[in-house]
């Protein structure tokens, strides 16, 4: 009697497991086959922005990526490797046998986006990608948006910010926003070098006595 209860149980628990391996192997991988096309743009840590475009023609298997990947039509690399899982899409592309690069993707709809490192770009810089599914001749449903520029805006907003410190006599601040070996020339005193020699400067001599105005523009 014990072992046919054991026999039983080992049974349903045999039964579960299988429905379980069913579940899981049903779960649907996002078909991203075909052309996808879009922005890769290098964003500099000042805000400004170097524009580019991708062009990525995939094919999905079991979950698996291949295909190619670039930044124009005639300028294509192979996918080494790549996966979709759920939502999230990675992608290792070949750019020669010591550089790959690799995009990292979140899939909605159409539409992926996401980042892409190993190119050479300098520290504090990112990698945006934003492509769209397209059709056989490449043409994208809208067209191709860049990551916005925002150089002028943070030279602007550092001018304000270094003015606003110099009309209140703020000199933690004005020292924050200049480099130590800062070299200033003046047109009536010359020459001078070194930070505190510059901070010095508008404490005896400037503090209170003058204002600066940022124009907008």
């Amino acid at each position: 009697m014990i072992l046919v209860r054991w026999i039983a149980k080992s049974f349903l628990i045999t039964v579960a497991l299988g429905g379980i391996d069913q579940a899981v192997g049903q779960v649907p991988v996002a078909d991203i086959s075909g052309k996808w096309v879009g922005s890769l743009d290098v964003v500099h840590a000042d805000g400004s922005v170097d524009p580019d475009q991708a062009f990525l023609s995939l094919a999905v298997r079991d979950g698996v990526v291949s295909g190619t990947a670039g930044n124009a039509l005639d300028h294509q690399a192979p996918v080494t490797s790549g996966m979709v899982m759920n939502s999230r899409v990675t992608l290792d592309v070949s750019l020669g046998p010591d550089r790959v690069v690799r995009f990292e993707l979140s899939l909605e709809g159409n539409h992926m986006h996401g980042t892409a490192s190993g190119l050479p770009v300098e520290d504090g810089s990112q990698i945006i990608v934003d492509v769209q599914r397209a059709d056989s001749a490449w043409r994208a449903p809208s067209a191709i948006t860049h990551v916005p520029d925002r150089l002028f805006e943070n030279v602007a907003a550092l001018d304000q910010k270094l003015f606003n410190a110099y009309n209140h006599c703020d000199l933690a601040t004005i020292g924050s926003l200049i480099t130590d070996d800062l070299e200033f020339y003046h047109d009536k005193a010359g020459l001078s070098v070194d930070k505190k020699v510059f901070l010095d400067n508008i404490r005896d001599g400037i503090c209170g006595k003058t204002q600066r105005e940022l124009i907008p523009g």
